[in-house]
């Protein structure tokens, strides 16, 4: 048998490139294994219609990007140019309304104004707020999850503890009514709930809605020169430049090992790949739980509640845009209740 790798990745997205990177910098012998043609994962930029009309086929805006430190502590912007618009997110209504979020903050707040003055002055309020806390939610998005009992005591030892609390847990719809004056910047914040995968009255939709407008407000939503699989592209190329190896075209088919530990992957080709230190995954969590792992790594229990989890697959993304551009369009107070069981593999978001 040859010599194991220290690491195998399984996926070749932007997450998995970054994991690689960090553990080849480290000085581990690193092997990226990618079912597709090329790396990218859900940075995939392609020619779609046209030769020479590239088009980002998943993600295509550069925002939380801008409060991470990966760009900075591995060198990948000499790599990549970023565009800046000074609109960074408009939204249009039916009767040519439109309200439109600008890098200046003031102009962000002369076009909420022309639907309510109230709604202006809370926009400054909120995002006042986001610079308040944005180093805390920074290393909060770049550290590993805290505990449940730890974040409740956190929770508990603050003042406004409960809080926030209870709006880490409120839907868009009920802070929105809260919150707001006009159907319009509602609407506004539902389409930002709607655009991070959250429905209306999904719990959390809130804080994201918040979160996704605070930093549209203060980091832009940059565009990267050429396709966002530039990121990545530059990921592969730093990895590759401190040793570690990528493989396309390479399909993983099951993690072995025993419920302690990972010792190879084997290939639907039916080779198998030793590993000496650890098995990163970059894939979908079911996939990963019930097929690449299974009952006899992680348990039949763990298995069983995945399952349960994804059997309401066929309803994914609400079956199409269509309902939900028709449900933003109504306004945010006359939607109807609605569910979504949105999925995390890049074919289901095709």
């Amino acid at each position: 048998m040859p010599n194991p790798q220290h690491a195998i990745v399984i996926g070749a997205g932007h997450n998995g490139l970054t994991c690689a990177c960090y553990l080849a910098r480290a000085g581990l012998k690193v092997l990226v294994l990618e079912q597709y043609h090329t790396v990218g994962g859900m940075t995939v930029t392609e020619e779609e219609t046209l030769p020479g009309f590239w088009s980002d086929i998943h993600a295509s805006g550069y925002q939380l990007a801008n409060l991470s430190p990966v760009p900075h502590e591995l060198g990948l912007l000499d790599r990549y140019e970023l565009i800046e618009p000074e609109i960074p997110f408009s939204h249009a209504f039916p009767n040519g309304d439109i309200i439109s979020v600008h890098r200046d903050i003031g102009k962000t707040v002369g076009d909420i104004a022309y639907y309510s003055r109230k709604d202006a002055e809370t926009w400054r309020v909120l995002m006042k707020r986001f610079l308040a806390q944005k180093d805390a939610i920074t290393a909060g998005m770049f550290s590993p999850p805290r505990s449940f009992p730890v974040a409740a005591a956190d929770f508990a030892a603050s003042p406004a503890g409960m809080e926030a609390y209870r709006f880490s847990m409120q839907s868009v719809r009920s802070w929105a009514n809260q919150t707001l004056e006009a159907e319009a910047t509602k609407t506004l914040f539902g389409s930002f709930a709607t655009f991070l995968g959250t429905s209306p009255d999904d719990a959390g939709g809130a804080e994201l809605s918040w979160l996704f407008a605070s930093v549209l407000q203060h980091v832009g939503n940059n565009l990267v020169k050429g396709g966002m699989n530039r990121v990545t592209l530059a990921l592969a190329e730093h990895l590759q430049a401190h040793g570690g190896e990528i493989r396309t075209n390479v399909l993983v088919e099951k993690i072995l090992g025993n419920a302690k530990r990972a010792t190879a992957v084997r290939l639907a080709s039916g080779a198998e790949i030793p590993v000496g230190e650890l098995v990163v995954s970059n894939v979908d969590p079911g996939h990963l739980v019930m097929d690449l792992l299974g009952a006899g790594m992680v348990g039949r229990e763990i298995v069983d509640k995945m399952e349960s989890r994804t059997r309401c697959a066929p309803i994914r993304a609400c079956s199409s845009y269509r309902t939900v551009a028709r449900l933003l369009r109504t306004g945010l107070s006359t939607m109807s209740r609605w569910c979504t069981a949105f999925g995390t593999d890049d074919r289901e978001l095709e």
